[in-house]
């Protein structure tokens, strides 16, 4: 399901991510002494900037995993490449049976 979000939804956890870093600045502005009328709005505001970096949090930690193990596989094929004998003229791989 986080798979589907992240890459068929990147804009919508994007947006989520930008209004709540947004409503975590506005809210934490609000808290200064010349705001205090406004103590509770930023109190939710900040609450709610808050919560919206979970999805964007999700996201990145999502497509780090997957860019890690990509290029854990690339390593690995690249050194199995490295480590058989060529067929001449070929370019392809022999495959050593023992």
């Amino acid at each position: 399901m986080l798979r589907t979000l992240v890459h068929d939804y990147f804009y919508i956890h994007l947006g989520i991510g930008l209004v709540g870093n947004l409503l975590f600045v506005i809210g934490s502005i609000l808290f200064f002494k010349a705001f205090e009328n406004w103590y509770t709005t930023a109190v939710w505001m900040f609450v709610l900037g808050s919560g919206g970096y979970a999805p964007r949090l999700a996201g990145a930690a999502r497509q780090d995993h997957l860019r890690s193990r990509r290029t854990a596989t690339e390593l690995s094929r690249a050194a199995t490449r490295a480590a058989l004998p060529r067929l001449p003229g070929r370019g392809g791989y022999r495959i050593p049976r023992e």
